[in-house]
């Protein structure tokens, strides 16, 4: 079982390899999608949609989500990170880019995102998942990766 602190750091190695999507419409930035590693290296976990879907429904919305929210690691923020949908075997998991970073964005423009990084790594591309960069600063990752089982969180 691969520790869940490596995931991160293993996701951002996989992007060595990849390049952004010409064909994503993300909202905000480019969706990089995930590929394997040699063989003798850390191996990515594959996943699929359906699961990804589920998770992805943890996402807040209704009124909350239209509403500006900030996305940081301290107690001030509205929104503590990092965070986790998981369902079966797909996780979404978002975290800002350093431990004094804050982003502002939407739950709604999070989930925008998180659908396009589902649709053009986990249905088009290798099922392994992707990453995208998300607010005006480019401050919040977003990650979706095969996991190896679990439950919404």
């Amino acid at each position: 079982m691969l520790h869940p602190f490596l995931i991160p750091s293993l996701l951002n190695a996989s992007l060595a390899t990849s390049s952004p999507n010409p064909h994503t419409t993300a909202p905000t930035s480019f969706v990089y999608c995930f590929t394997q590693q040699p063989p003798q290296g850390p191996q990515l976990l594959p996943t699929t949609y359906l699961p990804c879907k589920e998770a992805l429904k943890g996402i807040p919305l209704g009124d909350a989500g239209l509403k500006p929210v900030s996305f940081g690691r301290s107690e001030e923020s509205g929104f503590q990170v990092p965070h986790k949908w998981t369902k079966g075997d797909c996780a979404v998991e978002i975290d800002v880019t350093g431990e004094s970073v804050t982003e502002t964005t939407t739950f709604a423009k999070l989930l925008i995102v998180a659908f396009e990084v589902a649709v053009e790594c986990v249905i088009r591309g290798e099922h392994l998942g992707g990453r995208a960069l998300i607010g005006e600063t480019e401050g919040l990752n977003l990650w979706i990766y095969g996991s190896e089982g679990g439950s919404e969180a």
